[in-house]
């Protein structure tokens, strides 16, 4: 099974990350909407739950 953070057998940076929090921060400086920025809110966090992810499957991997 190939590994889902590869693309042609190489792992891809750790500042695509940070390119999506500078958009996702964009985004909530937009708006005044309570309900627009708690969305806003749980995108961020789920993107730094897969950046985790992300940085676990690296560790395992180089490990093996």
């Amino acid at each position: 099974m190939e590994n889902k953070y590869q693309i042609s057998g190489e792992y891809f940076g750790f500042d695509v990350f940070e390119e999506v929090f500078k958009v996702i921060n964009e985004r909530a400086s937009s708006s005044d909407d309570h309900m627009f920025k708690a969305g806003v809110a749980s995108a961020e966090a789920a993107v730094r739950r897969l950046r985790e992810e992300y940085y676990e499957s690296i560790k395992e991997h180089l490990s093996e």
